[in-house]
């Protein structure tokens, strides 16, 4: 567990794997998937929560110290699974759920198309 809040603690857990905890933003690796499917009930339970759940296998040592650099130089959007915003899911598992994606896709090939069509009339 890792995350960019400064006042972090390393605990270290009966495994011999050590983490790092904090109560703000935080980074979780290599937990079971019945683990991860509790957790995700429990932070459906929170009323005013803004979480992102980020599937982010680091391939170098993730500490307090480089953890803004695995941030900043590692994350790609792809890796987002879960966000939840003011304690309502907007994402789960990959997928949008409260848009309507292949609406929204439909709509902006249209308007696209009509973008085209007034670029290519500014050149006639």
């Amino acid at each position: 567990f890792a995350t960019l809040d400064p006042t972090m603690r390393v605990l270290e857990l009966p495994s011999g794997r050590t983490v790092i905890l904090s109560d703000t933003v935080g980074f979780i690796s290599e937990l079971p998937t019945d683990l991860i499917a509790a957790f995700r009930a429990t932070l459906e339970e929170v009323a005013a929560a803004d979480v992102i759940l980020v599937d982010y296998q680091a391939i170098t040592p993730l500490s307090a110290g480089n953890l803004p650099w695995h941030i900043i130089f590692g994350f790609e959007s792809s890796m987002v699974t879960t966000t939840i915003v003011g304690g309502r899911v907007l994402m789960r598992d990959r997928q949008l759920l409260t848009l309507d994606e292949a609406a929204i896709t439909a709509r902006s090939r249209e308007l696209a198309a009509e973008v085209w069509e007034r670029y290519n009339a500014l050149g006639s």
